[in-house]
């Protein structure tokens, strides 16, 4: 999963272990389910999970890791990703705000990220099924980023991994029926167009932009 301030990834363990306290409770809300973390690793224990957040980014991950039901779309997923994967680069708005006006990722880099992102859209998939990818998408660009997965920050020195080819995986979906995602943003599905900036440093985080379907790039801040 992408690296996020305040992840509870090494309190997830601990957390479904002071659940097991509670074997009667059948049901789980994650109020504020940021990243999913926590609430995968509570459907994980076969709990009927319930994720809310307002963001794009975590509506996403939520309908990724809690909502999809890897029974009825890891095959799916598996074939879209591996056809995604052949996408050609063709450099846009993500390229020149988070490689050229900035250092978060290098520009051949970005340059996928921009044409995966676009043919996302232009397939028009299910929701699960689209989410899964972009999820794909999103933890891809994380494995070769060069910040600390703090907003608005890269490194001074380039990273490592920065130099590393950008790769699709699967994301880790768990089987198990569909569980509900709420969310404050509207359903009308509106088609995604990149809003060009003047100035020199993006004014949206990455995962937002990865994942709004807004007429414009949405700010985490």
């Amino acid at each position: 999963m992408i690296k996020y301030i305040g992840s509870k990834r090494v309190l997830v363990p601990h957390i479904v272990r002071a659940m097991s306290a509670f074997p009667e409770s059948g049901r789980v809300l994650d109020l504020f389910s940021g990243t999913s973390r926590v609430a995968r690793g509570l459907k994980e224990t076969g709990r009927y999970v319930i994720a809310n957040d307002h963001l794009a980014y975590a509506a996403t991950l939520a309908r990724c890791y809690v909502q999809a039901d890897a029974d009825g779309w890891l095959d799916d997923a598996t074939q879209v990703i591996a056809e995604l994967s052949t996408v050609a680069p063709a450099p846009g708005y993500f390229t020149q705000a988070f490689c050229e006006d900035a250092r978060y990722f290098q520009p051949q880099n970005g340059a996928r990220v921009d044409a995966i992102r676009e043919e996302i859209v232009r397939r028009a998939l299910p929701p699960e099924l689209e989410a899964i990818a972009l999820v794909s998408l999103m933890e891809a660009a994380d494995r070769v980023d060069s910040t600390t997965g703090v907003q608005m920050a890269y490194l001074k020195q380039w990273a490592a991994r920065a130099f590393n080819d950008l790769q699709l995986r699967v994301p880790a979906i768990l089987p198990g029926p569909a569980r509900r995602f709420i969310s404050r943003r509207s359903k009308r599905r509106r088609p995604w167009r990149p809003t060009w900036r003047t100035s020199t440093r993006p004014t949206t985080s990455i995962a937002t932009w990865a994942t709004t379907t807004s007429g414009r790039p949405r700010s985490l801040g």
